[in-house]
């Protein structure tokens, strides 16, 4: 539903947030893969949670 509506994909998408004028505003980037695929979870712009690798 993400995507059909709000057009957030969080596979391929990030939320950052900043505060402004009293108020946290939220906004999805498209993740950087330079700063690795193998993340699962981010926090801040850090790896918080690395994705188990995929079965050989």
């Amino acid at each position: 539903m993400e995507l059909d509506i709000l057009k957030i994909d969080f596979r391929k998408q990030e939320g950052v947030s900043r505060i402004e004028d009293g108020r946290i505003i939220r906004e999805y980037v498209d993740r950087d893969p330079a700063r690795g695929a193998d993340c699962c979870g981010w926090w801040h712009g850090a790896c918080i949670l690395k994705c188990d690798p995929p079965p050989e």
